[in-house]
């Protein structure tokens, strides 16, 4: 008798939480939702003054009187987006929109994807039926078009401004759960593709597989895949070379817990790698920052006294302006002396982001680099970031996190754009095949045609 109650009472609780939400307490979390992002997030005014104009159209979409937990949370991701920031934390797969996947209760698209000059291409097939190949082009699904779903979705995916190569670099990391929770939950799915071998039109319909399922279908098929996976090494962080033409630096990432891992710190890390450079007299440095998401700042900051060429005209390195309004200077830092005077290139992708997008601008501002790539996911002007705020969402168990605090650099004669990454001076586009056969179009290019 005990153990029926408690099972009643696990399915009251289980149904509370999946309960409709009426369009009043839809209302109500929303603009509880407007008030606490524009009391946490500093930038929003200066890169989003329309902000509250995107909230009354939100508002005024509200066109029935009750919203499923998932059809409010794409409201919630909405106003988010709105906001024109990047660094949002959008709920855990812990609650009630998302927890469907991990707790086995959604079915969803078996598939993975590459998309890729504004098209999707199939990279894996994990559905039953087991019918598409890697690099057939979805043309669309259920009936809409790829680009009215690529198009959709940029509804609900937050980033920096207008940087499309970032949302779109978001869709191919999870367009399989981005479907279900921003566009439908279908039990099926009709595909309409351009086949990669015969390059016709064609038609398949897959079903929608719990997370065990696709993960079954992963394993039973990666015995035809290479599996090799390397244990993670200081490599995983950075590398570096130095050939007898140019000198190469790979900053993978500034991620706090592996630096610390590897006991590396910013200021004796540079100083150790421009000694190097400056021993072997290389008149090029190239510095890859590609799917470099960025973490410490202090990596951004402290490698601008290695790359000066000049002391002169700079006003601040960088500012930093808390919710509360606090605001804090960093001074620009003197050139040292083993500074690199000779060539500087920088290869960067949409996955240049937040501190590493910092470190490309400094490259561009302050040491003259060239730039080879893609555009970066983070806005070039300035961007909020640091800690976050973590509200909780009204009438449901989703917590948001709002970055509130404000990086503002000063104003750029080298690159005037708004709500824009840095721009490549070199703009590197890859076909499918490039992907496939893992090819490093932006190193092939600084090769050939940059260095002398």
């Amino acid at each position: 008798m005990r153990a029926l109650s408690l099972v009643a009472l696990q399915f009251l609780f289980f149904t509370s939480l999946c309960q409709e939400v009426t369009k009043d307490q839809v209302i109500e979390s929303l603009e509880a939702l407007r008030k606490d992002i524009r009391t946490y997030n500093p930038g929003l005014d200066i890169y989003n003054p329309n902000f509250d104009a995107r909230y009354d159209e939100i508002l005024a979409g509200l066109d029935k009187d009750s919203f499923s937990p998932i059809e409010h949370f794409r409201l919630v991701s909405e106003l988010c987006t709105a906001s024109n920031e990047g660094h949002f934390a959008m709920g855990n797969w812990k609650d009630t929109p998302h927890k469907g996947f991990v707790g086995e209760t959604y079915n969803y698209l078996p598939l993975t994807v590459e998309v890729l000059n504004n098209s999707i291409y199939i990279w894996n097939d994990y559905s039953n039926e087991n019918l598409l190949s890697k690099g057939d082009k979805i043309i669309a699904i259920n009936g809409q078009s790829s680009q009215e779903i690529l198009d959709q979705l940029m509804r609900y995916i937050h980033s920096d401004g207008n940087i499309v190569g970032y949302v779109h670099r978001s869709i191919s990391a999870g367009l399989n759960w981005m479907y279900y929770l921003y566009i439908d939950t279908p039990s099926s799915f009709e595909i309409t593709y351009q086949s990669i071998d015969s390059g016709e039109n064609k038609k398949v319909t897959i079903g929608a597989l719990k997370r065990s399922e696709i993960l079954s279908n992963y394993e039973k098929r990666a015995s035809k895949q290479s599996t090799d996976q390397s244990k993670e090494s200081i490599s995983d962080v950075y590398e570096f070379e130095v050939t007898d033409n140019y000198a190469l630096l790979k900053l993978k990432t500034f991620n706090r817990q592996k630096l610390e891992k590897y006991e590396i710190k910013s200021t004796k890390f540079y100083q150790e790698i421009f000694e190097k450079i400056q021993s072997s007299d290389v008149s090029t440095l190239i510095i890859d920052l590609r799917n470099n998401n960025g973490g410490k700042k202090e990596f951004s900051n402290d490698i601008v006294p290695y790359i000066l060429k000049t002391d002169n005209g700079h006003p601040y390195l960088r500012k930093s302006l808390s919710w509360h309004g606090k605001e804090k200077t960093f001074k620009f830092p003197k050139k040292n002396k083993i500074s690199f005077q000779g060539q500087v290139i920088g290869i960067v992708n949409a996955g240049t982001y937040s501190s590493a997008g910092s470190l490309a601008r400094f490259l561009k501002e302050y040491a003259n680099a060239i730039f080879v790539g893609q555009e970066t996911a983070t806005r070039y002007e300035g961007f909020s970031a640091g800690s976050k705020q973590y509200v909780d969402v009204l009438h449901s168990d989703v917590s948001i996190g709002i970055p509130r605090y404000l990086s503002i650099f000063p104003k750029s004669e080298k690159q005037t754009t708004n709500d824009r990454g840095l721009i490549p001076d070199h703009v590197i586009e890859y076909q499918f095949n490039d992907l496939v056969d893992e090819q490093d179009l932006e190193m092939e290019f600084v090769l050939s045609e940059l260095i002398k």
